[in-house]
């Protein structure tokens, strides 16, 4: 089975643009970040090299995760060339870029199917949000208020059938978001006691091991 952060000869190599001394340097940090595709949160993330074949200068292996979707993810390699036609989305960056989609959403969205661009849903789009986000609460609270105004700008040129499906709407999408929140927020509470619960029980280990290796010392001792 292949492994995708695995290097090989034969391994397809693509060109990543970016813009900016800045970009180059978020990309190569490992940070979050998005291009002006609208499918993918990309970072770079650490690969191994199986081959003979020399690696490409300036190589990187990027972890590619779907924004529509939290359970799919690809892997790319890629050498990085500047271009000044492109822009590179990392940090606060990043975050504008997803309220400009959030807005987005709000113009473009079926509020009877929840759906936009080319039936995209909207709920996995939220669910998608990336987790460092979406346990900050500035950041959710900002979508929510775009949410919010995106609905009110709906409703001023509304028939009475499409209000009520707005309403709907906003009331649902304020759950799922809720919802998204919660279960990431639940995610990095779980992955902190379990790396509490492995730290106790190392210095346990520790403790332990100290104790029989000076419980030997002291019987060796007592037999000269």
């Amino acid at each position: 089975m292949a492994v995708p952060t695995r290097f090989r000869d034969s391994t397809y190599v693509s060109k990543l643009y970016y813009s900016s001394q800045e970009e180059l340097e978020a990309i190569k940090n490992g940070d979050l970040f998005k291009t002006q595709d609208f499918t993918w949160y990309c970072r770079s993330v650490e690969f191994d090299v199986r081959g003979s074949s020399p690696v490409p200068e300036n190589l990187f292996c990027i972890e590619k995760r779907c924004t529509t979707s939290v359970v799919t993810k690809r892997w790319e390699f890629c050498t990085l060339e500047q271009s000044s036609s492109v822009k590179v989305y990392h940090g606060d960056g990043l975050k504008k870029k997803i309220y400009s989609e959030i807005s987005s959403w709000m113009k473009n969205i079926n509020p009877k199917t929840r759906t936009a661009f080319s039936g995209k849903r909207f709920d996995s789009y939220i669910y998608a949000l990336p987790r460092e986000f979406l346990i900050d609460d500035a950041f959710c609270e900002k979508v929510g208020d775009l949410i919010r105004k995106g609905a009110i700008a709906r409703i001023k040129t509304a028939n009475f059938e499409e209000i009520k499906n707005i309403q709907a709407f906003k009331k649902h999408v304020d759950e799922v978001l809720a919802k998204a929140q919660e279960r990431t927020a639940e995610g990095y509470r779980k992955k902190i006691e379990s790396s509490v619960v492995s730290s106790k029980k190392l210095e346990e280990a520790r403790q332990n091991a100290i104790k029989e290796i000076a419980k030997s010392g002291r019987k060796g001792s007592s037999g000269k």
